[in-house]
Parts: C-alpha cells; structure tokens; sequence
C-alpha cells in the first residue's frame, strides 16, 4: 500500500499486527497477508526508496491509497474509487466482479 501523506496511512498501518518499521517502511498483516506501507509525498518526489522496496519485496499488487479527490460532495466515507488510467484491465475486471455490477465513470 503507498500513501502520499502520512495522516492518509497511519490508521491503515495501526491496523497491521506484528508491525515492524523499515527502510521508510512499515511491514505487517492484515490477516494472513504480509503487508507492506510506504509513503511516497505528494508528486512522488523521491521514487528510489519506493522502487527500492518494489525491487525488494516483489509485491504481487501495489494499491496507491489516500484521499485523492475525497472532499468531493459526490463521495461518501467507504467509496471505492479505481482510476482506470492507471489500473491493469486484470485488476478492473476483478472489481468489477467482486462488486457485481459496472463501475460508473465520475466526471472530472
């Protein structure tokens, strides 16, 4: 999971067990999958300790998590938002299925 700012990831990595901070990491599960948390800034200044922690650990999915866009009126607390730009059709696929139903196109 990357965030860009850390009030968008400390309560998701307070959610981790065994939690342990590395290399501008914090790794941990949520349930029985390895976790690991990196904050990335805003504009993803600084991309080598990310790519570093990619090369590293081989994450099957990478999700990028924050607040982007969340003080629209039109979202809500929960609301799944999947930026299809930057999304592999595998992955939107798998969403689409597991919501049972397409997902809508938000205006810009």
């Amino acid at each position: 999971m990357t965030f860009a700012l850390p009030q968008e990831g400390y309560p998701f990595a307070r959610r981790l067990k065994r939690r342990a901070a590395r290399k501008r990491l914090v790794l941990g599960y949520l349930g029985v999958r390895e976790i690991a948390v990196c904050w990335l800034g805003i504009g993803v200044r600084n991309i080598d300790p990310f790519a570093s922690a990619v090369s590293e650990l081989q994450p099957r999915l990478i999700i990028h998590s924050g607040f982007a866009g969340g003080v629209r009126s039109l979202l809500e607390v929960g609301d799944f938002v999947l930026a299809k730009n930057y999304s592999s059709p595998e992955i939107l696929e798998r969403v689409r299925a597991i919501f049972f139903q397409p997902l809508a196109d938000l205006p810009a």
